[in-house]
């Protein structure tokens, strides 16, 4: 699979809706790349990591009740 943050908002969801990857483990994804790369940048301010583990863990939860919100929905 290419490279999770080189991919589209809308390959992501379509990723997510075929349940090949949570949005939990797509926002740790993220998560991850933002404490490896973001130090010197300084691009995200404001860091509510575990507010997105939350939001993320109530979007699979969501998809597990076949209640899917939109196109988008479970991405970080």
């Amino acid at each position: 699979m290419t490279e999770l943050h080189f991919r589209s908002a809308s390959d992501l969801g379509r990723i997510i809706r075929r349940r090949e990857l949570s949005s939990v483990e797509l926002t740790g994804h993220y998560i991850s790349r933002i404490e490896k790369l973001d130090g010197k940048t300084n691009a995200v301010i404001a860091r509510d990591f575990d507010r997105a583990m939350t939001l993320a863990k109530e979007a699979d939860e969501a998809f597990a009740r076949d209640e899917i919100k939109g196109p988008l929905h479970g991405l970080p």
